[in-house]
């Protein structure tokens, strides 16, 4: 989910991986340039648990953090692959993280 500021063109980003990925929008990149090896440090937006208020029925608010991403093959293979796990819930008519 992308949060648009009204009254702008901007948004606010779930991860860091948006800025970073414009870096080259508009370049075809030679293979001999490759791998490009990136560090990205964000402050990021996205829903979350937890309690909000009656608007939400404290289940979701918008939650702010720092972001660090960098590429996945410098982990070792517990940090390399995970997933989120989520669920339909009914009550908001939409899929929703589970922990």
């Amino acid at each position: 989910m992308v949060y648009s500021i009204e009254g702008s063109d901007q948004c606010l980003i779930s991860t860091a991986e948006i800025p970073v990925g414009g870096i080259h929008m508009d370049s075809i990149l030679s293979a001999s340039l490759l791998p490009l090896k990136y560090v990205a440090v964000s402050h990021c937006f996205r829903t979350e648990a937890g309690a909000a208020g009656t608007a939400t029925r404290g289940l979701y608010r918008v939650h702010q953090f720092k972001l660090w991403t960098w590429a996945s093959g410098d982990l070792g293979a517990p940090a390399y692959h995970k997933f989120d796990i989520e669920a339909w819930m009914p009550g908001l008519a939409q899929f929703g993280e589970v922990y």
